[in-house]
């Protein structure tokens, strides 16, 4: 639930900052998510939020733009807290990378849900040829785009001129967006194929999505299996959900990148993609006597900044040594800042948390969660106050249910009423296809709300439950085809069939039957030929076959929208009768 901003118990948010104005370009400093007060002292710049306060029910997004300082000297942080150093360092990667390297294979993995249409679909693409456009005359690259299903526009990984030569690879734009967000079964092709191409090469993947992606652990966890398999992930949205992207670099030893759509995504990219071949910094590590809050210090590529967390309890003198491109070693002198606030110990307990959740050892996270007073996800809870009692709506509510799932209605005000009842459900993902009617789960029994109930409260139950079926599988092929506002037509057809009674609402359901079956012929005949002309096609080939597809789900949209007009006609003509039949009545003599 989230509280209005007038609401007299809503919490207001405050945040301040500094950043050394020797480093950061003034003029860039911006928020796509909230309005920013900018001020300067000498070389600091002390960055906050309006000074009229914020509700806290978003994100705080900071961007910026770096100067291009006369040296770039690594510097560190360390606070000590009781007997132990904490220490904040800040390694930088030169900015220019090797002018000789060995040939790479590159991954790209792009999403074309629902989700990202328009801009963020375009600026994807023009990422995508950007990339493309930068990598070396021996690379390989491979494009797999992912929805609810996944499609490969090669099927082995290709020279990038080949790619950028290919008339569809110039209209990948014209593929246009449809259905989910099933990133893991992508990704699991991809580490097959890269299994079979790959094997004697280096590797990357490039992730292009705006991270509405579900099933985060399941993803991590399917990584896990590619140690050697570094990911680069390119999040496009205003206030990206960058947690999944973050913990994808981090594990793999990648980079991430927020993107914003009204950036000049082709330039950043460009810039960018020169420095995604090989590292320039790897094999880093502490000295003896500190220890690192992440299991390792990832791989710096060219230009990259990397914050890393250790501690000590002898005192030790801190030194960082790696390996540059020829494998020399490297060591990096850092330049101690002072540490005025407690920073290195909470970035510390931070990446500490994060690492324990990961190798999960979750009673070490809860511990370094309480004893830091950080939050995490196993520390996360909500409260509320049962003194405080509000109104319950007694207005009519519907909702079509947005996934697959199975709802038992408990009691029969639940259709009017939702407040005023409550019942159990079982919801089961399942990978059956629509329509298939052996694909409903088996209801759990639900705890009487009151005494048994009559035969025909029961009727109407096994009644309810009917319409509540029907409407889920119109909602999943809406959602699974990508019908334009798909959700006021569901709910204009849930509200008509439910406002009728007795004979006249089993009419109503006898109609909407017979839109599911068309629909159903429909569905089926799109989702045979997807299949049939996905398994016969390989390469551009198959981008112009599902271009072609596509277009055959645009007509069942309009198809869809002939119906609602259809079902507005029959209730404007049954309105005509009533119509007639009341001024007959309204005349009979007296």
């Amino acid at each position: 639930m989230k509280i209005d901003a007038e609401h007299p118990d809503t919490a207001y948010v405050e945040v301040r900052g500094t950043l050394d104005g020797r480093f950061v370009n003034e003029q860039s400093l911006a928020s796509p998510s909230h309005q920013l007060v900018v001020e300067r002292a000498g070389e600091e710049l002390r960055v906050a939020l309006s000074d009229r306060g914020e509700v806290p029910d978003r994100d705080f997004v900071l961007r910026w733009s770096e100067r291009e300082p006369e040296e770039l000297t690594p510097r560190v942080w360390i606070r000590k807290k009781g007997n132990e150093a904490y220490a904040l360092l800040e390694i930088r990667a030169p900015r220019n990378a090797p002018d000789c390297r060995a040939p790479v294979d590159f991954y790209f993995l792009v999403d074309r849900s629902g989700s990202m249409k328009d801009q963020k679909w375009n600026k994807a693409v023009e990422a995508l040829q950007s990339c493309m456009n930068v990598l070396g005359a021996a690379d390989r690259a491979m494009v797999t785009f992912f929805e609810s299903r996944f499609q490969d526009f090669a099927e082995r990984p290709l020279p990038p001129q080949q790619l950028l030569e290919d008339r569809q690879f110039q209209t990948l734009k014209r593929l246009g967006t449809a259905g989910g967000t099933e990133m893991g079964p992508a990704l699991r092709h991809v580490l097959k194929i890269a299994a079979q191409h790959s094997r004697d090469r280096h590797k990357n993947l490039i992730l292009i999505t705006d991270a509405q992606i579900g099933n985060e652990s399941g993803i991590l966890e399917l990584m896990k299996g590619a140690p050697n398999f570094p990911v680069h992930c390119f999040g496009i949205d205003v206030t990206l959900n960058d947690s999944l992207l973050l913990a994808l670099a981090r594990q793999q030893g990648g980079t991430f990148h927020s993107l914003n759509p009204n950036d000049n995504i082709p330039q950043i990219v460009t810039a960018l993609g020169k420095t995604l071949g090989q590292p320039v910094r790897f094999g880093l590590q502490v000295s003896d006597g500190w220890e690192l809050a992440d299991a390792k210090i990832p791989n710096l590529y060219a230009g990259q900044i990397h914050y890393v967390s250790a501690r000590s309890a002898n005192g030790r003198p801190l030194e960082v040594v790696g390996r540059g491109p020829s494998s020399e070693p490297l060591p990096i002198q850092f330049e101690i800042q002072a540490a005025t606030v407690v920073a290195p110990y909470l970035h510390w307990c931070r990446s500490r948390i994060q690492r324990l959740i990961a190798e999960g050892d979750e009673k070490g996270a809860i511990a370094i969660s309480v004893k830091s007073n950080l939050i995490c996800v196993l520390t996360a809870f909500i409260a509320w106050d049962d003194s405080e009692k509000v109104a319950v709506a007694g207005h009519q509510l519907v909702q079509p249910s947005l996934e697959s799932s199975n709802v038992r209605y408990c009691h029969r005000q639940m259709l009017v009423a939702p407040a005023a009842a409550a019942g159990q459900a079982k919801a089961r993902s399942s990978e059956a296809r629509l329509f298939d009617e052996s694909s409903d789960a088996e209801y759990e029994e639900a705890t009487p709300l009151q005494e048994p109930m009559p035969r025909a409260e029961r009727e109407l139950e096994r009644e309810l439950a009917d319409i509540s079926n029907r409407m889920r599988l119109l909602t999943d092929v809406c959602d699974r085809i990508g019908v334009a506002d798909w959700k006021p037509l569901l709910k204009a057809i849930h509200e008509w069939i439910a406002e009728a009674m007795g004979a006249e609402r089993l009419r109503r359901v006898g109609a909407l039957d017979r839109l599911i079956q068309e629909i159903k012929v429909q569905f089926d005949r799109i989702d045979a030929l997807r299949q049939n002309l996905i398994d016969e096609a390989t390469g551009a080939e198959r981008l112009r076959r599902i271009e072609r597809l596509d277009r055959f789900v645009r007509e069942i949209k309009i198809y869809l929208a002939r119906i609602d007009a259809l079902r507005q006609e029959l209730e404007s003509r049954e309105e005509q009768i009533h119509q007639l039949l009341k001024s007959f009545v309204e005349k009979f003599p007296t």
